[in-house]
């Protein structure tokens, strides 16, 4: 979920005091980045309010994930935000383009909360949405966080649940995914009693801001969701139940950096002083290409202070091996405003990538645009340190 600070005003106020203590353990061994990343090409703003399908939407799109059918289609599954008020008119929508530059909106269906403005109800607004597609089952399922929005408190109660969509078989992907019955089912949130650092960064089921991000992918024999940012937990089906791992080594995924916090001497303040990020969404390298086999986690409104990123502004990007180990996140520079989320990484034909972000260029609760970069993939040498290339000139 991307929050403005608006929107979470006094959000530390929960906490039970512990959590500054927990965010300055010692940082865990970092796993070695096993890739090297480089900007080639930046087409800027392929989405944007002069798009014929974005008539009437306010502020453009938030978000979601971006992949490619079979067949060549590109999809992007995203939550657009559409009206006032700002966090709670939002409804996932699906749009699809022939070559992840022209754009078009599927007018078929879109996914839409119930808008509730009063703290009693749940999904009052979707965010977040990613699809998988099921082997087990034949069908796709659709990962979303639905939220209930609380106008008076900075609390939003992150739910993330998963629906299936109606038709079968991979061509069931460009939807419609069910809404409200039962094959749209909670899988994760909030507990009672939760272990020492949920506690702080999630919350309990009395306040807290909840499972506020989703991410599915598959490493050795399981199904892996990040939730939260830096949660883990595990299905043996992805149409199952999925499992917290227990706190510990592995969970909450650090990146190389002190465990992210909330700073309860300045309410209602992300800590962008020391590290911070959004909305992971991770990729396989496939076959045949540099690194294959290896998972590459993207993110946006990226902060790290150790490496002098104290903007939340920057995409940055990770690697896994095993799906439970990452390397430390470093920043991608691309010199568009601020990057909101990361959408995905897709194999192109030319050897490289196509990665899609969401954008904008004049600060909190403006216009949201998607945008292309360009990039190639390499595996680190022997003996060599991985990481971004420095600020990366398109070419």
């Amino acid at each position: 979920m991307r929050y403005s600070l608006a929107s979470v005003t006094g959000c530390a106020v929960w906490l039970l005091g512990t959590g500054l203590a927990l965010a300055q353990d010692t940082k865990p061994p970092i796993t070695p980045n096993v890739l090297t990343l480089s900007v080639r090409k930046i087409e800027r703003n392929v989405v944007d309010e002069h798009n014929s399908g974005m008539a009437g939407i306010k502020y453009g799109a938030e978000g979601g994930e971006v992949m490619r059918d079979p067949a060549g289609l590109y999809h992007w599954f995203t939550s657009e935000q559409y009206a006032d008020p700002y966090w709670v008119a939002n409804r996932i929508a699906h749009w699809t383009s022939p070559d992840g530059r022209s754009w078009s909106r599927d007018v078929r269906w879109t996914k839409v909360g119930n808008q509730d403005q009063t703290c009693r109800l749940d999904k009052s607004n979707y965010f977040d949405p990613t699809v998988v597609y099921d082997e087990q089952t034949g069908y796709w399922y659709m990962f979303y966080v639905g939220y209930r929005y609380c106008p008076e408190t900075p609390y939003q109660f992150g739910k993330i649940y998963r629906a299936k969509a109606l038709n079968p078989g991979p061509a069931g992907l460009g939807g419609p995914y069910h809404d409200n019955d039962a094959d749209d089912v909670l899988v994760m949130q909030q507990l009672e009693s939760p272990p020492p650092y949920e506690r702080e960064w999630v919350g309990t089921t009395r306040g807290g801001l909840g499972a506020n991000s989703v991410t599915i992918y598959h490493a050795g024999k399981l199904w892996y969701m990040l939730w939260a940012e830096n949660q883990l937990a595990t299905a043996t089906s992805l149409a199952g139940s999925f499992t917290r791992l227990p706190e510990g080594p592995v969970n909450p995924v650090t990146y190389g950096r002190p465990r992210m916090y909330y700073d309860p001497k300045r309410p209602g303040d992300f800590v962008y002083d020391s590290f911070w990020i959004e909305n992971p969404v991770v990729t396989r390298i496939p076959p045949g290409r540099p690194g294959a086999g290896t998972l590459v986690m993207l993110v946006g409104f990226y902060a790290d202070a150790t490496i002098g990123v104290t903007t939340p502004t920057t995409c940055g990007w990770a690697t896994s091996r095993d799906g439970q180990t990452w390397s430390e996140v470093r920043p991608i520079f691309f010199g568009l405003g601020d990057c909101i989320t990361a959408l995905g990484l897709l194999p192109e034909a030319n050897g490289h990538y196509s990665m899609f972000i969401t954008n904008r260029e004049s600060g909190m609760n403006s216009f949201e645009r998607m945008s292309r970069i360009e990039i190639a993939i390499d595996a680190v040498k022997q003996g060599r340190n991985a990481g971004t290339r420095g600020p990366q000139q398109p070419q």
